[in-house]
């Protein structure tokens, strides 16, 4: 993708102009560096790895909460 493009791109997506963009180049000139920075795959893979880890506690944690919700409303329903 072109600087101009990646300009284009960001703008759409940050919902400000590209006129906005180009004026504080600063800015500018930082979102194309990150966009046309490559990343060890190895990052990658530990990023991916530990997100799936971190979505498998939850979804446990989840289930667990929900167990103890349904004992917790099971038991207030045997009290008269």
């Amino acid at each position: 993708m072109t600087p101009g493009a990646v300009v284009v791109a960001v703008a759409a997506v940050a919902d400000v102009s590209r006129a906005w963009l180009y004026h504080h180049a600063d800015v500018r000139d930082l979102i194309i560096r990150l966009r046309t920075t490559t990343f060890p795959t190895e990052s990658l893979h530990q990023l991916l790895d530990t997100a799936r880890h971190e979505v498998a506690q939850l979804r446990a944690d989840n289930l667990d909460l929900c167990d103890q919700l349904s004992r917790s409303l099971g038991h207030n329903r045997t009290k008269p």
